[in-house]
């Protein structure tokens, strides 16, 4: 367990020394992104331009659904659990296939030794 803490520990390390230096790769500077997006106040939608987001005109651009950010997670995040489990379903039906029995061609010859 030691040896995982101190692996953690020095990735950590390593990864704010690249952030410090300014090397990081897209995925990374996505994640920090989404991470502080999650963070503010979900106010508009991002379909809608920047200067209109202060107005009405926002609700010309799609901005009248007026949901939430946390409810629209948790319908995606309901509908990935269904599919998923969908998917694991179909999964063990597969798995449960069993071979037929066919009829065979095979001969039993049996001698019957009488005293």
């Amino acid at each position: 367990a030691a040896v995982k803490v101190q692996a953690a520990y020095r990735r950590s390390m390593t990864i704010d020394d690249l952030e410090r230096r300014g090397l990081t790769t897209a995925a990374h500077r996505n994640r920090i992104r989404e991470r502080k997006s999650r963070k503010t106040a979900f106010t508009a939608g991002e379909d809608v331009p920047e200067l209109f987001r202060f107005c009405g005109i926002g609700l010309l651009f799609g901005d009248a659904t007026g949901e939430n950010r946390d409810e629209v997670a948790a319908r995606e995040k309901a509908r990935w659990k269904e599919q998923r489990a969908l998917k694991q379903a179909k999964e063990s039906q597969k798995r449960q296939f069993k071979m037929r029995k066919g009829k065979s061609n095979r001969l039993m010859e049996s001698v019957e030794v009488v005293d």
